[in-house]
């Protein structure tokens, strides 16, 4: 990757240090729209909503609960008239700019050098601000750029909201990776569809 082919750094490590507290569909909601009335299963439907929102977290690249915080790592600093691509929207703030020195030792930029770009609902970007002293950065770590961030929706959108209760539906009326029938089929959006989300692709 060299800078001045691509204007946009994207980060090359993301890391979920904080989850939401609550999730943005309730199991009241969930359950009257799986039309079930007694209270056994509400832990299981809960864990489903929490994996059903993850899930989607992973598709859409958008957090889509309230309070998480990320952390980053990028190579370099953006220098002029490039931008530090902030993913997981939408950003609320930003709580650290940070970097490892050539000395190893984890230093913290000032809020005062750099400008934070939010696009709302769409991809956040850091930029520095002229007259930035470019520091050495440690030669040891691959990502001695290091970015803390909180994120989330405060108000899911309608249709990514009903996009969860349609995933807790499929997985509570389908517990099984095969369907029997006439001919057995594989079901969709269960063993493969989730495993294949964690999958690593490393070249």
């Amino acid at each position: 990757m060299y800078i001045k082919e691509f204007p946009f750094i994207t980060p090359n490590s993301i890391k979920r240090t904080t989850d939401s507290s609550s999730e943005p569909v309730s199991v009241a909601e969930a359950k009257e729209h799986l039309r079930v009335t007694h209270s056994d299963d509400d832990t299981y439907i809960g864990n489903l909503i929490t994996a059903s929102r993850q899930s989607l977290e992973i598709t859409t690249h958008r957090a889509l609960g309230s309070g998480q915080t990320y952390e980053v790592g990028y190579k370099y600093f953006p220098t002029t008239y490039h931008r530090l691509v902030i993913p997981n929207p939408p950003v609320v703030s930003i709580t650290s700019v940070k970097y490892y020195n050539d000395q190893n030792v984890l230093t913290t930029v000032s809020a005062s050098e750099y400008v934070f770009e939010n696009q709302g609902s769409g991809v956040a970007y850091i930029s520095m601000k002229d007259g930035f002293g470019y520091p050495t950065v440690s030669k040891e770590r691959v990502d001695p750029v290091v970015v803390t961030f909180d994120c989330g929706y405060t108000a899911l959108p309608k249709p990514l909201h009903q996009a969860i209760l349609l995933l807790v539906a499929h997985y509570y009326d389908t517990r099984e990776p095969v369907a029997y029938g006439a001919v057995p089929i594989k079901v969709q959006r269960t063993v493969d569809f989730l495993a294949s989300q964690y999958k690593l692709r490393l070249v």
